[in-house]
């Protein structure tokens, strides 16, 4: 995969170089062969670092080192709304920072039970540090510095060949495992710096894209909207949300009052994926593109934020493709269309149980991710348990629900659909329609 290239990894030293052997010294008649060099589990185009000043062979020539990359205090990341404000000579919504509920996951991924019913085993635990984007972000998992580099779920995969048939896990403890690996991964690949927004932008803060980065989106961009061409411009959005796994997506294309070819869908995720399939997501050996779309989740936020703008500008009819786990993100993103000129705004809550979105999740992970070990797509996308069971809200079942409860005053039509059983169409639950739509803003103004 012609992925973005991780930076070399400047801790490994060089190896050890052979003292030259003295001419007055005869050889031995059987000279031992040297010793091979240290075995990396780094890329064939990462560069080793320098060996420390007492392993130099002092005949060498000082090596360059590779320029430093920009500071910890420089890399604090900015909030959302400065970052998207320098981006563009046109005001760009705030509301789409990425959401602390959906997959910055890994670094909210909590240890694993320890000889569970489903055989799981506790995974290293570390603190990891909190984010801009996953504020509440304390929980424990794997430390990336003690990757088992001897497990077969470690190492570079090719989808469909050998190495792939052994890194295949099949098993619980197997599955565990390769989880805990994928997580490991992740964060040694983040303190590395090898984050999209840490390997792309220019800025010590991180909200200026690269020229060339900028040329991608921009060509990404405009392939998504001329697909869009005969979408037409009559000012009309749905806001559709639920639970991961909830069937979202298959809820939309099946609806008897919804054509999807009349609207433009904008997902994140779905961005992530036009991503992975233009090599764009860091590659993280031993990962699918998908499992390692982590990496480019303030950068897919981003490029759904400049599709809505440019689809909001026109006027065309557009679908977002949302969780709804924050109340203010969602009801910002209706005031957006409203003030775009939008006059049909509808609300969709697509409702599952909680251990529906868990069982869900997991299987379509692991179904993508055996397509990918077999050859096919890009891998499977992880949410860990912990993402969704925050969600769990016991008089609405859902945080995601309770949004949709407290926002569904500012559309002019809502609608609850129940896609709890699997293989069965989904099931209206109530619906409503509303001659002023006002946002829960102007109603505290008007009490």
């Amino acid at each position: 995969m012609n992925a973005d290239r991780l930076p070399g990894n400047t801790d490994d030293p060089l190896p050890d170089t052979q003292p030259t052997r003295s001419t007055d010294s005869p050889a031995p008649e059987n000279p031992a062969p040297p010793d091979p060099p240290p075995e990396h589990h780094s890329r064939p185009d990462q560069q080793p670092g320098p060996a420390p000043e007492s392993e130099r062979d002092p005949r060498q020539p000082e090596l360059e080192r590779e320029p430093q990359r920009k500071s910890e205090p420089e890399r604090e990341q900015p909030p959302e709304s400065s970052r998207t404000a320098s981006q563009n000579d046109s005001p760009a919504p705030t509301h789409d920072t990425p959401n602390p509920a959906e997959p910055r996951s890994r670094q909210e991924h909590a240890a694993l039970p320890t000889d569970g019913p489903d055989g799981r085993t506790e995974s290293q635990a570390k603190s990891t540090k909190e984010t801009s984007s996953n504020e509440d972000s304390n929980a424990q998992h794997k430390d990336p510095g003690n990757l088992d580099l001897g497990s077969p779920y470690i190492g570079s995969v090719e989808p469909g060949g050998k190495t792939a048939e052994a890194a295949h896990p099949r098993t619980e403890q197997e599955r565990a495992k390769h989880i805990g690996d994928v997580f490991a991964r992740l964060d040694k690949a983040d303190a590395e710096g090898s984050s999209s927004n840490e390997l792309h932008t220019i800025d010590p803060k991180g909200e200026i894209w690269s020229t060339d980065r900028t040329l991608l989106h921009h060509s990404l961009l405009d392939e998504i909207y001329a697909r869009a061409a005969d979408v037409p411009c009559d000012h009309e959005a749905i806001v559709a949300g639920g639970l991961s796994g909830a069937g979202k997506t298959t809820v939309l294309a099946n609806h008897p009052e919804i054509d999807r070819s009349k609207y433009l869908t904008i997902n994140p995720d779905n961005l992530k994926e036009e991503m992975a399939r233009r090599s764009m997501i860091p590659e993280v050996e031993g990962l699918s593109p998908m499992e390692a779309s982590e990496l480019v989740h303030e950068e897919s936020s981003y490029l759904a934020r400049q599709l809505a703008i440019r689809a909001q500008a026109d006027g065309k009819n557009l679908i977002w493709d949302i969780t709804m786990s924050d109340q203010a993100k969602t009801e910002q993103r209706i005031m957006d269309l409203r003030e775009a000129g939008y006059t049909k705004v509808q609300a969709l809550f697509v409702q599952i149980p909680i251990e529906t979105s868990l069982k869900r999740t997991e299987s379509r992970y692991w179904e993508d991710q055996e397509k990918w070990l077999a050859g096919e797509g890009l891998g499977g996308r992880l949410i860990p348990p912990e993402v969704i069971l925050r969600q769990a809200d016991e008089e609405w079942g859902s945080g995601n629900r309770k949004t949709f409860e407290a926002i569904k005053g500012i559309a002019d039509n809502w609608e609850i659909r129940d896609n709890s059983i699997d293989d069965q169409p989904a099931t209206l639950v109530d619906r409503g329609q509303h001659e002023e739509a006002t946002s829960s803003r102007q109603r505290e103004q008007r009490a």
